[in-house]
């Protein structure tokens, strides 16, 4: 005679929670655990190396297939120039206590995986230096505008990434422009941000040799006004578009803003 044993179905629900992408502005490293054979001097800070994952906390270091176990702290051209940097080693941009500074190898990468919010539009970051490419899932994104901002004159990126908000992805970022060497150059990385919604509109002024440069990102309708003085009176330069060039000698002083276009009276 044969039993049959009937099991009871049981329905198992497996529930994985969200992973945000961490230490954006490379302000969570751990200093501690960094050996300093190299001691300060002349105002400058020690330099030294330590874990990559104290000193860079949730990224990945790559170059070319071999991953970094080790990261500089404050290196120079004491070796290789990969290295988590302070504020006070007077370099930008510097946003909180440290920054990313990558550069000497061949084939450099930086790569961290997580969640994009799911309303996030775009992905901003500051750099100075040789550029970076930034791919999600392999994918390159092109980028939407990038401006030198004063007092520092740091280039603030920005990528559009709408079509992966709410993903899981692989956020990697590849220095470029290396040489044919691919060595002897240098990226600042710093204040990597997810932005939610549309970006506000920058405007920038740039001296030329005999001109001025006026350009501006962000919502097109934006108008363009200019006024000798801060108190105004401002007026609206018909069909400006950026850039917008000024001739030096067309005034001895020139204010610019960006305002809404007016408001339309309904009928």
């Amino acid at each position: 005679m044969r039993l049959w044993l009937l099991l009871p179905l049981i329905g198992i629900s497996i529930c994985c929670s969200a992973a945000p992408f961490q230490n954006l502005g490379f302000d969570e490293g751990n200093t501690n655990t960094v050996d300093f054979p190299f001691p300060s001097g002349m105002g400058e800070p020690p330099f030294g190396f330590g874990p990559i994952e104290d000193l860079l906390p949730s990224w990945m270091l790559y170059d070319g297939n071999t991953k970094f176990t080790r990261l500089g702290y404050n290196l120079e051209e004491i070796s290789d120039t990969t290295s988590l940097i302070t504020t006070n080693n007077g370099y930008f941009p510097i946003e909180g206590p440290y920054a990313l500074r990558l550069g000497g190898r061949a084939d450099l990468s930086m790569v961290q995986t997580g969640d994009i919010p799911s309303n996030a539009r775009f992905l901003r970051y500051d750099f100075s230096g040789i550029p970076f490419s930034v791919t999600i899932n392999g994918v390159t994104l092109p980028h939407n505008f990038g401006f030198l901002s004063p007092p520092n004159y740091r280039t603030n990126a920005v990528f559009d990434v709408s079509e992966f908000a709410g993903q899981n992805v692989e956020l990697k970022f590849k220095l470029v422009n290396l040489g044919p060497m691919g060595y002897g150059n240098t990226g600042f990385l710093d204040s990597l941000t997810f932005v939610v919604g549309d970006l506000p509109p920058v405007l920038h002024v740039r001296q030329g040799q005999t001109n001025m440069i006026v350009t501006w990102s962000g919502d097109t309708s934006m108008l363009l006004g200019t006024s000798p003085s801060v108190v105004g009176p401002w007026d609206s330069i018909t069909n400006a578009s950026s850039p917008y060039v000024v001739p030096k000698d067309s005034a001895k002083m020139m204010l610019f803003r960006l305002s809404g276009p007016p408001a339309t009276n309904p009928q």
